[in-house]
């Protein structure tokens, strides 16, 4: 019993989880905006000044403000 819980233990620790990210058909960003967003994510990526801490999960996030910015300007076009 010793030898499989070592092998079952063993077997834990190799194992690595991976996700794929598929970027999606529908949507082509223009070269523009993805600069204009490089820059934003890099300028928040920089401590200002040594006041302020780095911004702790980032991408999260970024993810969220941009998802609120989008719905915001979804429903402004509904209205």
């Amino acid at each position: 019993m010793d030898n499989f819980n070592t092998i079952c233990e063993s077997a834990l620790t190799t194992i690595k989880q991976t996700k794929i990210m598929r970027y999606p058909k529908q949507i082509q960003l223009s070269d523009k905006f993805i600069r204009a967003l490089r820059n934003e994510v890099e300028r928040c990526m920089q401590i200002i000044d040594d006041s302020q801490q780095p911004i702790r999960d980032l991408q999260e996030k970024f993810l969220k403000a941009l998802r609120f910015e989008i719905t915001e300007i979804s429903q402004k076009k509904k209205v």
